[in-house]
């Protein structure tokens, strides 16, 4: 190899190392900002299993259930459908769904929770709302829960709906 090759080879050589080495400690790390903090909630696990009693207990007492097992011999199976959230996030829909399923699997013999929506009679739909108050200088949220009961082959609705005010103190 010629000399000025060599020197060119070896200058080549140098110049992209030069460059890679450069390249790479110019490169920016950019920290992307935390997702936003999810909305603190005052509903804790106790209300959710509350109000998914009291459902259950109106669908117990509701005339439409018992006729339903005069007619069929057995158990109305219902299942928790969509329950929009319309509180701002603060309450978790998913816990509370769940709490509604236990609730109707422990209700006895007038009720029974469908696994899934192919073998449910009637599916649970509604939408969970909040109000932010004062009361005596303490905070108040006011849950409103609004739940229907639909037939889940033609959607009608049947019986009476469970609309319920639900108080939660503090925060």
């Amino acid at each position: 190899m010629l000399p000025h090759m060599r020197f060119s080879a070896l200058f080549l050589i140098a110049l992209v190392s030069l460059t890679t080495m450069i390249g790479s400690g110019c490169q920016r790390h950019v920290e992307l900002p935390p997702p936003p903090a999810k909305p603190t909630s005052i509903w804790s696990n106790q209300d959710g299993q509350t109000v998914a009693k009291q459902l259950v207990d109106h669908l117990a007492r509701s005339a439409w259930t018992s006729q339903f097992r005069d007619r069929n011999g057995r158990a109305v199976r219902i299942i928790a459908g969509e329950i929009g959230d319309v509180s701002g996030k603060l309450v978790d829909m998913t816990a509370f769904i769940n709490d509604i399923s236990t609730s109707m699997a422990n209700a006895g013999e007038k009720i029974s929770a469908a696994a899934t929506a192919e073998q449910a009679d009637y599916v649970i739909r509604g939408k969970i709302g909040s109000q932010a108050s004062t009361e005596n200088g303490q905070a108040v949220t006011y849950f409103t829960i609004d739940l229907g009961f639909y037939d889940s082959k033609t959607g009608e609705p049947v019986g009476e709906p469970f609309a319920k005010e639900h108080r939660v103190v503090g925060q």
